[in-house]
């Protein structure tokens, strides 16, 4: 084990005989200083945030530091996600659970901590998640990227828009995110996606004179495409089968939201396939961050995780006096 004042007053020595070392200690000292600085304003930040007890924001730190040493994310930027989280509601002990998860969606989403925080929180939100399945919410959303053209970022976007009447209705966050994988694929953007089902599941609920003309041809009534009672692919599957066409998209779905219509009664194979990839391939973000994390780029941001979080370990008051030691010699 490192002396740690032995250190102090080699590197003392040094920077009295060594004039041309000065600057280059200083520099580094005052790296470490403002890493250490950084750490602690943000775990206060976090505390005062989150209303945590004492024992629970001990927990916390302890969680950012751990999570440091064995990711490629900092310990500073592990506490950063903590304060978006307990931001957005969690509490102190929702926060703990999610967190995990939110390292692994940033990784394998290519997000910053905060923006995964908030996407995760949100999708908590937008459908009444409790936070202790927030791999749930992280999980709908990598597998169905994966497996579509869009992304996390575009599939949060989406959710946006549409997740809260989704919620409503009684749409899971995993069938949502597989309506929105097929409009992605057809080349509508997220925005546009979210706006469109939000739209079409307006238009459901809404039974007016045009609607029902249109469903008697298609020879339906309006309970067999009711969103309280059936989910979309369901409601898909029923239109395509009756011949579904643009005329009878437009009429029940008008004109903004009948081109989605159409290309999700004309997919529902793949829908179905979406959903069915969300119940097969779970840990799917855990498993895909770890894959990243073993390359060379994950390997080399890991060991400067790990450097920073044995700065933050247990030695870091001593390291503390030693830095204000060094600070006092060089302004002698």
């Amino acid at each position: 084990r490192l002396d740690l004042y032995t250190i102090q007053g080699d590197i003392d020595q040094m920077v009295r005989e060594e004039p041309l070392l000065r600057a280059e200690i200083y520099a580094r000292v005052e790296a470490i200083r403002q890493l250490l600085g950084d750490y602690q304003e943000k775990t206060a930040i976090l505390g005062g945030v989150s209303r945590a007890t004492a024992e629970d924001q001990a927990l916390l730190s302890g969680q950012a530091r751990l999570l440091g040493e064995a990711t490629r994310y900092s310990a500073s930027q592990a506490v950063e996600a903590q304060i978006t989280l307990a931001r957005a509601g969690l509490s102190a002990q929702e926060v703990l659970g999610a967190t995990s998860d939110v390292l692994n969606l940033a990784t394998i989403g290519e997000l910053s901590l905060g923006e995964a925080a908030t996407i995760a929180a949100n999708g908590l939100r937008q459908f009444n998640i409790d936070a202790e399945n927030t791999e749930r919410v992280v999980d709908s959303l990598v597998i169905v990227s994966n497996r579509s053209n869009t992304d996390v970022r575009q599939m949060a976007d989406a959710l946006a828009y549409v997740g809260p009447i989704a919620n409503a209705v009684g749409l899971s966050i995993e069938k949502t995110s597989a309506a929105i994988g097929v409009l992605g694929d057809a080349g509508i953007n997220a925005s546009s996606a979210g706006t469109n089902m939000r739209g079409m599941l307006s238009d459901l609920l809404s039974q007016n004179d045009v609607t029902a003309r249109a469903l008697t041809r298609l020879g339906l009534t309006y309970e067999q495409v009711n969103p309280l009672t059936h989910d979309l692919s369901e409601i898909m599957e029923t239109l395509r089968e009756r011949s579904f066409g643009a005329t009878e998209a437009v009429e029940i779905f008008g004109d903004r939201n009948s081109a989605a219509a159409l290309i999700l009664a004309n997919n529902t194979e793949k829908l179905r396939a979406l959903e069915q990839a969300q119940r097969d391939f779970t840990h799917e973000a855990q498993k895909g961050a770890k894959v990243i994390e073993e390359n060379l780029k994950g390997a080399y941001l890991g060991l400067a995780s790990a450097v920073e979080g044995a700065l933050l370990a247990k030695e870091a008051g001593l390291l503390g006096t030693v830095l204000r030691g060094v600070v006092d010699t060089g302004t002698d």
